[in-house]
This record gives C-alpha cells, structure tokens and sequence, in this order.
C-alpha cells in the first residue's frame, strides 16, 4: 500500500509513470516472475487511465483529435514490447528496464536543471 501510494504521489508530482515505483517495489516483496510484475503494473495503469478517461469524457474535456495519436502510438508499442518481451529472459527485461529508468531520470534532472 506504501509503495502504491508513492507511486501515486511521484506520478502527480513528477508526471512519471508509477511504474517506476511499483515494478521494482512488486520485484523485492514479491516472488513474481517479471513477466508477471510488469502485468500487474500494465494492468493497474489500464485501470486508472480508463477512470481519467472516463472523468474526462463526462466533463466534456476530452479531445480524440489529441488523444487518438498517443493512444494508438501507446497500443503499436505495447503490441511491439508485448512481442519482444516473449523473446527475452527475465533478468534481461530487468536490464532493459533499469536503462529506461536511469534513462528517464537522467531526462527530468536536466529538465530540472534547465528549469532553473
């Protein structure tokens, strides 16, 4: 519950993904395959993102001219990483996985520098 929470504060904070938060939180409490892990983590962003769409919707504030593009380009790569992660090994999406985080951090440190 801790490690949602702070997921949930990074990513309205920071606008990163709790991702970053939960898949290694649910790799060192649990004894989940990473496949399984990233899975969970793809599904409770399911969940949420519909609630935000939903919400939006019902507002009157959703532009499918603006969401349709990032929401397609969000299905071809999750099609494209679903194909390849059948083809790689556990500790290897781990390594992929810590790249794209370091990755990520690097990028919003120089956009906080920047900033400044």
């Amino acid at each position: 519950m801790f490690a949602g929470g702070w997921a949930g504060f990074l990513s309205g904070l920071l606008g990163v993904g709790g991702g970053f938060v939960i898949v290694p939180a649910l790799k060192r409490y649990t004894d989940l395959p990473v496949q399984s892990i990233v899975a969970t983590s793809l599904g409770v962003l399911a969940i949420i993102s519909g609630g935000g769409v939903v919400f939006s919707a019902v507002s009157g504030n959703l532009d499918l001219s603006l969401a349709a593009p990032f929401s397609l380009g969000a299905l071809c790569g999750l099609l494209i990483g679903r194909a390849l992660g059948k083809k790689l090994s556990g500790p290897r999406l781990q390594q992929i996985f810590a790249i794209l985080t370091f990755g990520v951090a690097v990028s919003l440190t120089i956009k906080g520098i920047n900033a400044l």
